[in-house]
């Protein structure tokens, strides 16, 4: 298992990546479709987020914590391109 530092950095890596391509996409479907790639069952996020439980306790936290802040954006950046796209008239 990675050690703190490495998944943190992965999961920064990964919100990142994933708010660039938000904010260049062309239009909704893109948009969505990052969305359900990203946060979607089979995505990356919800990997890290079924595999806190198999961490060490002292681990749990900071991982879970940096998961959850990790989701929030990517939500947050998905919803304000699709309402900016829409009120260009996409």
């Amino acid at each position: 298992m990675p050690d703190v530092p490495d998944v943190i950095l992965e999961l920064r890596r990964l919100a990142e990546e994933a708010l660039s391509r938000a904010a260049s996409a062309g239009s909704a479907a893109e948009v969505k479709a990052l969305e359900g790639a990203v946060l979607g069952p089979g995505g990356p996020l919800a990997a890290h987020l079924r595999s806190i439980p198999k961490l060490a306790p002292e681990l749990k936290g900071p991982v879970g914590r940096e998961a959850n802040d990790a989701k929030r954006r990517v939500q947050e950046a998905v919803a304000a391109r699709l309402a900016e796209l829409e009120h260009a008239g996409e």
